[in-house]
């Protein structure tokens, strides 16, 4: 962390906070609606918050190991024992490939892990190529491009690592989209402006939900839907998303809940589909609550102790309290 400690956007925790309700209602209320943007829009934020000499080479592996893997490791360890259990009851083999090949072939409650190793990866590559300034749009059409080849041809790698080239584009728009940023706060706008992008919001999350069959990607599997259109749909929904956690922020309490979400973003990834598998014979608008709510108390607790907000949100608590906080660049 550094050292000079930044005040915590709100706004980006009120994304996280409506983006990992999207993740939650795409896998509940099986949803294609949400495959639009749901995904990008969390590599969208990691790259925001990306900045260039802020992490050495050596020290964004070390960074992310901690915040990333050590988590993921462990919840892939809570999973794994009582099903090591299960296949030593009944004479089984013992799971453990998958485990280590990740991506692909995990799945039902860990079916939403590639993204941990995937953000591993990719954020890895893209602060390489920060640290050196390789920010031309041309590399990163190319490497979108590249991604879209390794998706046609069905490349299955590793820790989803066919993954990696598209989200080194969203990674890249999301930096770039800072600086925009920095210029759009900057600038008094009329009120008649508020309205008229409410209205292009409205008008852009309709026909998404329309389309949504067409437009709707599954990156985890490498398919991008429409090229190029899915994906720069995906990019201006996310970008409306922005939006509206900023005017959301307005409202004390909506805003506060939504933020907590937000925080507790990596939990919730974590756990949702183990509570969902549970209580799969529910209705969707009955089991999606405690999917969020009981993520979101084990969130509040593990925070508390070192021990179990280093193993657990891959946090190591110093013990004192510090001057104030910052937004992590993954779905905490």
């Amino acid at each position: 962390m550094d050292s000079a400690v930044k005040p915590r956007l709100q706004w980006l925790d009120v994304m996280k906070g409506l983006g990992i309700i999207a993740v939650v209602a795409g896998h509940v209320a099986d949803t294609r609606f949400v495959y639009v943007f749901h995904m990008p829009l969390f590599f969208i934020i990691s790259g925001f918050l990306m900045k260039a000499g802020r992490y050495t080479d050596a020290g964004m592996l070390r960074h992310n190991a901690m915040r990333l893997l050590v988590p993921y490791f462990v919840f892939l360890l809570i999973f794994y024992v009582p099903e090591a259990l299960h296949a030593i009851r009944k004479g089984q083999d013992l799971p453990g490939l998958e485990l280590l090949y990740g991506g692909s072939m995990l799945q039902g409650r860990l079916t939403v892990f590639w993204f941990i190793t995937v953000l591993f990866l990719s954020s890895w590559i893209f602060n390489f190529m920060l640290n050196r300034g390789w920010l031309s749009a041309f590399l990163f059409v190319g490497i979108l491009f590249a991604g879209y080849v390794v998706g046609y041809k069905h490349v299955d790698l590793p820790w989803a690592a066919h993954v990696v080239p598209v989200a080194v584009f969203y990674l890249w728009i999301g930096n770039r989209s800072a600086l925009l940023y920095g210029k759009l706060m900057a600038v008094s706008w009329p009120r008649i402006y508020g309205w008229i992008i409410a209205a292009l919001i409205i008008a852009s999350f309709v026909v998404a939900w329309i389309w949504r069959g067409n437009l709707a990607m599954d990156m985890k599997v490498g398919y991008y839907g429409i090229p190029v259109l899915s994906v720069a749909f995906s990019i201006w929904l996310t970008f409306c998303i922005a939006i509206v956690s900023m005017w959301i922020c307005r409202t004390r309490h909506l805003g506060s809940v939504l933020a907590l979400i937000g925080e507790a973003s990596l939990i919730i990834m974590f756990l949702h589909m183990a509570i969902h598998r549970t209580m799969h014979t529910l209705p969707w608008c009955i089991t999606i609550v405690p999917a969020i709510a009981i993520p979101l108390l084990i969130y509040v607790i593990v925070k508390r102790y070192p021990l179990t907000s280093l193993l657990f949100l891959g946090v190591r608590k110093t013990g004192k309290a510090s001057g104030g906080k910052t937004n992590d660049s993954k779905p905490k």
